[in-house]
């Protein structure tokens, strides 16, 4: 039984310990898929709690239940990403909520590296679904379920994860490369402290998240 079961773009399963294999998803397709490791857990009543701004057209709300390391820097999601690069600079953390039947047909870039969570364990019966086109430039439809992850570079295209008869949170997390990112102070300070001295700024006040710092966490 695999530790940690990834999927790439094409179906085909292995362990995010085989690195080799994880690196050419993400560099040839720009996609991979962590399979049932989100760990949102939301509250009876939370979505009370939610600041409801829409942001950018495309159903990104926000709310400072969800700004925990394990959410915005997932461990999973960090053995990926350093496979590529050494740094990233941490952008916006939102919140989506997917609206059932809504059909989302827009392909969007995204100057960023990203990692959807997808609800939690208890939402596996929610199936997801969102069209891709990889870094090669095909055209993909992909079906995700409550508890993934969904790791992209910013070579693919996507629209937003739509769900059919029930809805999950989602929580969406920006990885930038080479951009500066302005951060809302608020949520800077909230990244700084809820890291645990994984992250630090650079002398442009960027928030960076760095493999050396990542490979110390307890």
């Amino acid at each position: 039984m695999m530790a940690t079961e990834v999927r790439d773009i094409h179906g085909r399963t292995f362990d995010l310990a085989d690195e080799q294999t994880v690196t050419e998803a993400l560099q040839n397709d720009g996609i991979l898929v962590i399979c049932s490791r989100s760990t949102i857990n939301v509250p009876m009543n939370s979505l009370n709690q939610v600041e409801a701004r829409e942001k950018w057209g495309d159903l990104g709300y926000t709310t400072d239940e969800f700004v925990k390391r394990d959410i915005f820097l997932p461990k999973d999601v960090g053995r990926a990403l350093f496979l590529l690069h050494d740094t990233y600079t941490l952008g916006t953390s939102k919140i989506l909520i997917p609206v059932p039947r809504h059909k989302d047909s827009l392909l969007r870039p995204y100057r960023a590296f990203t990692a959807t969570l997808l609800g939690g364990p208890r939402d596996a019966n929610t199936e997801l679904y969102l069209s891709i086109e990889t870094t090669a430039g095909d055209l993909k439809n992909l079906t995700l379920h409550g508890g993934d992850i969904l790791v992209c570079t910013d070579t693919v295209k996507r629209t937003i994860p739509q769900t059919l008869d029930s809805t999950v949170f989602v929580s969406e997390t920006y990885y930038c490369r080479q951009e500066i990112v302005s951060l809302e102070e608020k949520l800077a300070n909230q990244y700084m402290a809820e890291a645990g001295g994984e992250l630090y700024r650079d002398n442009l006040g960027n928030v960076i998240w760095s493999k050396e710092r990542f490979l110390n966490r307890q």
